[in-house]
């Protein structure tokens, strides 16, 4: 595989397939430009999870044909990339579906090749307890690991 270092964020995604956003900035303004995407471009933004944080701009979700959240209701009120969009007189729920919806197959995020297609992911505890369950599974399997005492002890106050 080949690496090539970017001189800037611009150059970074231009002509990507695949943008994954795990960012935030100083002072909680967009690092990805909505005016950078090509065509077609999947992007996936993991770093705003909350109204006073910022990832992508206004543009990004203005040029997504399709929004993919993992929880829909805390990414349209609780993203302040969102808020923004929204703000900003952007239909982001309009166009917003969640995650299950498409793991389901009930809908159709890219209807073109040159459709834009935006995953927001905020989490969710029950994510992070599946995730911990399958990685307690597999080091079990591989032997790995040392068991801890399962109860929890009052502490006197």
């Amino acid at each position: 595989m080949d690496i090539t270092v970017a001189t800037s964020a611009e150059a970074a995604v231009q002509d990507a397939d695949v943008i994954i956003c795990a960012a935030r900035s100083r002072d909680e303004s967009p690092v990805l430009r909505g005016a950078w995407l090509s065509a077609g471009v999947t992007v996936v933004s993991l770093g705003s999870t909350l109204p006073e944080q910022r990832e992508v701009d206004e543009e990004t979700l203005a040029r997504a044909a399709c929004i993919v959240a993992d929880m829909p209701e805390e990414v349209l009120h609780d993203t302040g990339d969102a808020l923004a969009a929204i703000r900003a007189g952007i239909d982001v729920a309009g166009k917003t579906v969640s995650l299950a919806e498409l793991a389901a197959d009930k809908v159709t995020p890219r209807r073109s090749a040159d459709d834009i297609v935006l995953y927001k992911s905020v989490g969710s505890a029950l994510q992070d307890v599946v995730i911990a369950e399958m990685l307690l599974a597999l080091a079990k399997a591989q032997g790995h690991g040392s068991p801890l005492p399962s109860t929890i002890a009052p502490v006197a106050k």
